[in-house]
């Protein structure tokens, strides 16, 4: 078994542990999260979205749960989500990065995150 295996082996028994009684509700790449190039000027995100850029593109998450992301760089969040909620992101091992409660703007390092919690 080579090291990255043994690793993403322990990574996955470790967020399974943490997030027990969670399913992943999707990927990046999958419905309700999509991105899309954004045009030269960002584009809006919405009433009741989370949005983050990875340079031009555009994640744009629209529903509440658990979904696996995986991201480079710098990104810029924008938390439109309903009011009193607070999108989570979470790094391999499952431990709460960073914490943007809606009506709020932020950056994350998107290199260390793993899974993105729209509402909580």
């Amino acid at each position: 078994m080579t090291k990255s295996l043994r690793r993403g082996l322990a990574v996955t028994a470790s967020v399974t542990a943490l997030f027990a009684g969670t399913a992943l509700a999707g990927t990046a790449s999958a419905a309700p999260v999509s991105a899309r190039a954004a045009s030269a000027e960002r584009a809006a995100c919405a009433a009741g979205h989370l949005c983050v850029w990875e340079g031009s593109v555009l994640h744009d998450f629209s529903e509440c749960g658990l979904f696996d992301f995986h991201g480079q760089g710098t990104g810029t969040v924008e938390n439109n989500m309903a009011a009193g909620t607070t999108a989570k992101f979470y790094d391999g091992t499952g431990t709460t990065r960073w914490m943007i409660p809606a009506g709020s703007t932020g950056t994350v390092d998107l290199d260390i995150v793993f899974f993105v919690r729209p509402c909580f």
